[in-house]
């Protein structure tokens, strides 16, 4: 049974051990691509751009347990607490690093015996988004130049839930080079909703921007867009109940066993969300 704790500010950790794969494919219970999707009636499609603001990080430690802000947003920090772990090129700019080895720890969590063995850097914003809300999340992020990721899972952005046992209901991912949107509901099966055919170019910014309404009945939503450009539009199920509560993760959080170091860095994160409402279109 996967292992929880409080945090000041948040319900639970992050403890995303359940990422294995039978024979090694590394794929969910189900997989599309919002162009596959479409043309069903459960999802419209998404309005063509999304303008990502800058921000400003208004206080910074790249300590583990420490806390930073982003335009006064009070974020957690998570990682192994090595010198390279998280750093502030400049005012706008979060660097995450992680080498092989770099669990996160603290007095009532490690990575090293709760979790696998998962490695990290993150940092956890402190606000929590109940079920049926509708969030908007927007941002900027790089992967750096190196080796090709060889890790069984990699997620460079999630919204976690604060109570229910399981993996997060959203995340960004990597398999290998490339980038995927998963999401889950109840079930806790994973549906790899889109796929990039293509490997993400190294050392170039993508800017996100994503909507979000948590509801595990046929109510919730998602809409995706990168660089403008509409990825996901998706009507059904996402989150796990209507008394939980959700909150962003961003960094690097990866599964045992790749032996390369990697390098992310973000810029301009928001994250901002109305009570009770469909997703605009």
């Amino acid at each position: 049974m996967l292992q929880f704790f409080a945090l000041p500010g948040l319900a639970a950790a992050n403890n995303w051990a359940t990422w294995t794969f039978p024979g090694g494919t590394p794929r969910g219970a189900h997989h599309s691509t919002a162009m596959d999707m479409a043309g069903t009636d459960q999802v419209p499609a998404a309005p063509t751009g999304r303008v990502v603001t800058e921000t400003e990080i208004t206080s910074f430690s790249g300590a583990n347990d420490s806390f930073i802000a982003i335009d006064g947003v009070r974020a957690h920090v998570h990682n192994a607490n090595q010198s390279w772990s998280l750093t502030s090129p400049d005012s706008r700019t979060l660097r995450f690093e992680v080498h092989p080895g770099d669990h996160w720890s603290n007095s009532r969590f490690s990575d090293l015996l709760h979790n696998s063995g998962s490695e990290r850097s993150e940092i956890a914003i402190e606000q929590q988004y109940k079920s049926g809300a509708v969030i908007n999340l927007s941002y900027r992020f790089m992967i750096e130049a190196g080796p090709k990721n060889t890790s069984p899972w990699l997620v460079i952005g999630q919204f976690h839930q604060t109570a229910a046992d399981g993996p997060p209901p959203f995340a960004v991912a990597m398999y290998g080079e490339h980038m995927y949107i998963i999401i889950r509901d109840h079930s806790r099966k994973e549906n790899d909703i889109y796929a990039d055919p293509n490997p993400i170019k190294r050392g170039q910014y993508y800017s996100m921007s994503i909507q979000v309404k948590f509801d595990d009945m046929k109510n919730g939503a998602l809409n995706v867009w990168r660089d403008g450009v509409p990825i996901v539009s998706y009507r059904g199920t996402i989150g796990y109940g209507e008394n939980e509560a959700y909150y962003w993760k961003q960094g690097i959080y990866r599964g045992r066993g790749g032996a390369e170091t990697i390098a992310v860095n973000y810029q301009d994160l928001r994250v901002t969300a109305v009570p009770s409402a469909l997703p605009q279109e």
